[in-house]
């Protein structure tokens, strides 16, 4: 320690000629600060809190990732050893389904404890805008030692990340497609400038990972070795057991060939075989690999094996949901959460947690957030192939509407757009197809502005929704925006029903004015507000509604909610006056802000 600090002490200088100075005290009395004030102390106190947090961090796991992995501890220990300490960027490329995710969150769970700033943003191809919008998207998921920026006090945004100069940084980007994501990877980097921070992407396309610079390191991941393969099968297939029954022990192994070493499709496949011992079911799936492998093109020959576990759901209702969740309810941008999710399924198919629980054990979904009292915000996890399987199948079905949208990134300083063109089956600005037919949408989001006006040839936000909503008749889950005022005086008379449908609607009006949630048309305002163009819509045909979202409400009248026997949540966000609550002996959840 006193090294350290420039205080050697010469051995030579304890002597005086032939003798020696003696000390008459122990070590920890002279190396004892004088007091809490003296610098000394408080250096140590502050080393210690730093140490502790250190150690608290360590035992942490902020991303989660199979409960089984096999193959990785060797390509692990080699990346946190020497590739760590010699890279500052560091790439995985590879197939769909082969790890690479699972292997960048095995090395931020390791490592994270270690930066004062750590971000994982998983699928970074999903955040869309300019590159201010996408960097401030980014920030919004930084944590500082830790903690995530917003909940330590600190501000989000582009402008804020002046913070992390200086600092060691850890970020991840996952699933790396576009230049201006690893253009903003690097400027991240070449802003941070400190050496010990530490940049790793994952991605499809080894040329796009170059594109991070020269001295990137870009690792390969291949598919599992045989015996690891077969190990990480029989996990899920026979948890607990060493071989599978004699019997079934060629057939097992078969199968686990036909899964060509991808961990997915073994994790998927052996979960939904898990503890079956009937041989004549296992030939079965062995004879639909087969013809699987059939397939040239990869991503479909993968799908299609995935896909094997979603054919043999036990009922409608469960593969509806793993539909729901799938096109809706794993997007960030969703205002409900899995708690909502679980209330709708209930209230449809009478009941949702057992369902939820078969898509939990086929490894279909995963579920964030459950604890024991039930009262955690529940948060759905599903792989980009399962989500892209659930939403070509929604499509097929005809239960979505597959929509073009138009998304802008910067690509230079100079920022002049390049449009890039996503499609999801539940989209937003449905509005825009006009007299295209819908399909039976089950859930969308829909935005009423200026533009949608136009394209209907109306002045009324109203107007507009009648003529939507009643070519939706199946929506069930409804996102609105409306970011107009105007209302026509027909609609101040008679008011637009919502779709009888609805189960659970986020309704967002930005001023609008004067809104009315009833049963009927009310004129009976406090204030005189009816000379206040004024929009209506009538709950009370929305038997199934089970949570309803209001945010930017002026006026809002809730006498339509006492006749829903299936309405159990309301929320209530920056709206006005509020009239005719719901009767206080109901089973009601109320939230307000």
């Amino acid at each position: 320690m006193l090294e350290r600090y420039g205080l050697r002490v010469p051995e030579a200088s304890t002597r005086f000629g032939d003798d020696y100075i003696t000390v008459q005290e122990d070590h920890f009395s002279v190396s004892r600060p004088s007091g809490k004030i003296d610098n000394r102390y408080q250096y140590l106190q502050n080393l210690i809190r730093r140490v502790e947090l250190q150690v608290e961090l360590e035992r942490k796991s902020p991303l989660m990732v199979p409960e089984v992995t096999v193959g990785v501890d060797g390509l692990l220990t080699e990346i946190l050893g020497k590739r760590i300490r010699d890279h500052k960027f560091m790439g995985f490329f590879g197939m769909g389904g082969v790890g690479k995710t699972t292997l960048a969150k095995l090395i931020f769970n390791k490592i994270f404890a270690k930066f004062e700033f750590s971000c994982f943003i998983e699928e970074i191809k999903e955040i869309s805008g300019t590159k201010d919008e996408v960097k401030k998207k980014v920030w919004e998921k930084m944590l500082r030692r830790g903690v995530p920026v917003h909940s330590a006090g600190g501000s989000s945004g582009a402008g804020e990340w002046y913070q992390v100069r200086g600092s060691s940084l850890f970020v991840v980007f996952d699933d790396v497609q576009d230049t201006h994501h690893v253009k903003l990877l690097q400027e991240i980097a070449h802003d941070n400038g400190m050496r010990e921070s530490r940049f790793i992407v994952t991605g499809r396309d080894k040329n796009r990972l170059r594109d991070c610079g020269h001295n990137i390191h870009i690792h390969l991941l291949d598919k599992l070795e045989d015996e690891d393969a077969y190990k990480l099968f029989l996990s899920y297939a026979f948890p607990g057991q060493q071989e599978p029954l004699g019997s079934l022990r060629s057939v097992v192994k078969q199968v686990v060939d036909g899964c060509e070493g991808l961990p997915l499709s073994l994790e998927v496949l052996g979960s939904y075989l898990r503890d079956n011992e009937d041989i004549e079911h296992w030939k079965e799936i062995l004879v639909a690999l087969r013809e699987c492998n059939e397939i040239a093109d990869l991503d479909e020959k993968v799908w299609a094996k995935l896909q094997l576990s979603y054919n043999r759901l036990p009922s409608n209702e469960v593969k509806y949901m793993f539909l729901d969740i799938a096109s809706f309810f794993v997007f960030r941008e969703v205002p409900f959460a899995g708690n909502d999710a679980i209330s709708a399924w209930t209230s449809i198919y009478g009941g949702g947690h057992s369902r939820l629980r078969i898509l939990e054990d086929r490894a279909l979904v995963r579920i964030i957030g459950k604890g024991s009292k039930g009262d955690d915000i529940i948060v759905f996890y599903m792989h980009e192939h399962l989500r892209n399987i659930g939403q070509r199948i929604a499509k097929s079905e005809g239960r979505s509407f597959n929509l073009s949208r138009a998304r802008t990134l910067s690509t230079s300083d100079s920022d002049p757009r390049a449009e890039v063109y996503n499609q999801y089956p539940y989209d937003d600005q449905v509005i825009f197809q006009g007299d295209q037919e819908l399909g039976k949408i089950v859930a969308h989001r829909v935005s009423i502005s200026r533009t949608s006006m136009q394209v209907y040839g109306q002045t009324c936000a109203f107007c507009i929704m009648r003529e939507v909503w009643s070519k939706l008749t199946a929506i069930r889950y409804l996102d609105l925006s409306v970011h107009i005022s105007d209302c026509c005086q027909d609609c101040r008379k008679r008011g637009c029903p919502l779709p009888n449908t609805l189960v659970l609607f986020h309704l967002n009006l930005n001023k609008i004015g004067n809104f009315v949630i009833s049963g009927e048309v009310r004129r009976d305002f406090p204030d005189d507000t009816t000379r206040t163009k004024t929009g209506t819509l009538v709950l009370t045909g929305c038997t199934s509604l089970v949570k309803l979202d209001l945010i930017k409400c002026v006026n809002v009248d809730l006498g339509g909610l006492n006749k829903l026997r299936h309405f159990r949540s309301l929320q209530i966000t920056g709206c006005g006056a509020v009239h005719n609550w719901p009767a206080s002996s109901r089973d009601l959840t109320c939230y307000f802000r």
